[in-house]
């Protein structure tokens, strides 16, 4: 399995408590059906620094419709 990418700023809580426990968990909910869902459970490999927002801001774009500005940190997990 490939790893997973997601993005955390690292003022906020879930940031600070990877750095004491590397486990992660993730979970996606339908929104037509609340009874289905997929779960990732793994742990945190490694932490890289987004310093030129090549990971966030393709994302920002085609999410929200806006460039991001925020400088953040990406967190690269491996699951189960």
């Amino acid at each position: 399995m490939k790893n997973t990418r997601f993005s955390q700023t690292k003022g906020c809580q879930k940031y600070k408590n990877l750095q004491k426990d590397s486990r992660v968990a993730l979970s996606i909910v339908d929104p037509q059906n609340p009874y289905r869902y997929l779960e990732v459970r793994g742990r945190m490999i490694r932490i890289e620094e987004d310093e030129d927002v090549r990971f966030i801001n393709p994302m920002a774009k085609k999410y929200m419709g806006v460039w991001t500005l925020i400088l953040i940190t990406v967190l690269v997990m491996s699951a189960w």
